[in-house]
């Protein structure tokens, strides 16, 4: 994923599921390892929202702390904004905008029923405004690596109030609603990028902001599934030349990648649909 000068735009954010129907919240289990298995638990949609990420770099967060944060998938919803009806509470039409309200609320009941060792579900909506549409991500968070991050640079968070500790879904919404230099390098930080990228990519924002021009770089790939290119990926200087900071991290990543597409075929059921729950606790053994 590559972060622009406007906002974090991940390459599967128009990856929409259809399905709009409203189910029960799912209770927590007792098992910090396994999927809350309840009445009204919607174990399929779970499925084909984590095999989205399977197949792409939330691969490094789901089944291992090389990306402390990813994003599994994004939608738009079109909610069209009357300025006179927000003013006296009333933000969008409910009756006009049911299925999609219900839509939230499906994603949102599925998120509080996952169950999974060390990692958090977090929907979280732009702070991008527009009077037609509002977008929405669904983010993977691995808690252990949300919290060595945070500690890392807490002298970057702490000025927002994070600390090791905050809630995964406080940390993204409060990012998320940053000014742009900040948040830039806020995500490049939970997006699991070295911190030389990072600082690059936040002072070649700034400079471009300055000067209105663009700083050309080159960018650094590690595969995923679907592709090689496109997807784990991050700016560096124009000309620069990989170091072993680098190195370490595709290395690590392609361990992780290789054992995937081995066991990746033994995770399809006979209708092709995905087990992901099934192979997340495997690959998380």
């Amino acid at each position: 994923m590559i972060f622009n000068h406007k906002k974090i735009i991940v390459p599967i954010l128009c990856t929409t599921l259809l399905i709009l129907s409203s189910c029960a919240p799912a209770s927590r289990g007792t098992s910090s390892k396994r999927v809350t298995a309840t009445v009204g638990f919607d174990a399929a949609l779970a499925d084909s929202i984590l095999k989205v990420g399977l197949d792409h770099e939330a691969l490094y967060t789901l089944v291992s702390g090389i990306k402390p944060m990813s994003s599994l998938i994004g939608f738009t919803l079109p909610f069209e904004i009357d300025s006179a009806q927000l003013i006296k509470g009333h933000a969008i039409d409910l009756e006009k905008k049911a299925k999609h309200v219900e839509k939230i609320k499906r994603y949102t009941s599925v998120l509080k029923g996952l169950d999974l060792q060390d990692l958090d579900f977090v929907l979280v909506p732009f702070s991008a405004q527009s009077d037609s549409i509002k977008s929405f991500q669904i983010n993977v968070i691995r808690k252990s690596r949300l919290e060595q991050v945070i500690d890392d640079h807490l002298d970057f968070f702490a000025y927002m109030g994070i600390v090791p500790g905050t809630d995964p879904g406080i940390v993204l919404s409060t990012v998320e609603n940053q000014e742009q230099i900040i948040r830039l390098r806020a995500y490049g930080y939970l997006f699991g990028y070295p911190d030389y990228a990072v600082d690059f990519f936040v002072e070649a924002y700034h400079q471009s902001q300055q000067t209105k021009t663009f700083v050309e770089r080159d960018f650094f790939q590690i595969p995923v599934f679907t592709r090689k290119t496109g997807h784990f990926v991050y700016a560096m200087p124009k000309t620069h030349t990989p170091t072993e900071t680098d190195s370490v991290l595709f290395r690590r990543a392609m361990k992780v990648l290789d054992r995937y597409k081995d066991i990746r075929p033994q995770y399809f059921n006979a209708d092709s649909t995905f087990q992901s729950l099934k192979l997340i606790r495997k690959l998380g053994e």
